[in-house]
């Protein structure tokens, strides 16, 4: 079974839909494979030395979600996500690390916000008490 079969049981039951949309599938099945392999495709510009290598990176991928989309040549296309997978395996887990790391500061971020925003509104309540009480 491919990697994407989440996807492909939710493309069946759309498909036996009567009232299907053929772009939504396409969106759909574009999003879903975005999603799931942006994970692993995971360089950014910083990691290359040019900006050709970068775009070319990015074609490489476009490509990718393109032929899984469209289902061409999809076996081979599942080959070359697993070798990339495999060269690169200790960068991608060193990006996920980074990101989840970068997510935690994020959410460590907003509940500080929030916290701060509820003492300003307690201060606020008490305030107007004091005024008309």
């Amino acid at each position: 079974m491919h990697e994407f079969s989440g996807f492909h049981s939710r493309y069946l039951q759309l498909k036996s839909s009567k009232s299907v949309d053929p772009d939504q599938l396409e969106t759909e099945s574009d999003n879903s494979n975005r999603q799931q392999y942006k994970a692993i495709f995971n360089k950014s510009r910083e990691d290359f030395t040019t900006l050709e290598e970068f775009e070319e990176y990015q074609e490489q991928f476009e490509t990718i979600i393109y032929n899984l989309v469209h289902g061409i040549n999809v076996d081979i296309t599942l080959g070359e996500i697993k070798k990339y997978k495999e060269e690169n395996g200790a960068y991608i887990a060193r990006k996920h690390a980074q990101r989840g790391g970068e997510d935690e500061r994020r959410r460590r971020h907003l509940e500080e916000e929030h916290r701060q925003r509820e003492q300003s509104m307690r201060t606020l309540q008490v305030s107007l008490c004091f005024f008309t009480g």
